[in-house]
């Protein structure tokens, strides 16, 4: 085999590694609730928009599973939105302001894992 041939081999062999390592199926996601489209959606959103800072986490709050959405960690005027499972909108802090309407949620608030993270 002449070594042009092997530098092909090896730069098709390349390629191939790169993009299937940058596809990522969002069924492989560890979604917490049974309605979930809005959430992969979010995550699409996000990869979408090339955010390098943006995370997604579960908690549960106040007795029921929650999902925080940051689309820029460490941006001074980035808000976290709290969802619960279907979606809707609970509560937001953050941003340039300092906006908080759910003042509790960094005492009650309890971890569970993250779902998404760029």
């Amino acid at each position: 085999m002449k070594s042009t041939d092997m530098n092909k081999g090896i730069v098709i062999l390349l390629t191939l590694g790169l993009s299937l390592s940058a596809f990522t199926c969002e069924d492989s996601l560890d979604l917490p609730c049974d309605n979930n489209d809005w959430l992969q959606t979010k995550v699409k959103e996000l990869k979408k928009s090339g955010s390098q800072k943006a995370l997604i986490e579960q908690y549960e709050y106040e007795g029921q599973v929650v999902i925080s959405v940051n689309n820029c960690v460490g941006c001074a005027d980035a808000m976290t939105v709290v969802y619960d499972c279907s979606g809707n909108e609970l509560c937001k802090f953050g941003g340039i302001a300092g906006y908080n309407d759910c003042p509790n949620f960094s005492v009650k608030a309890k971890f569970i894992k993250v779902i998404f993270k760029s």
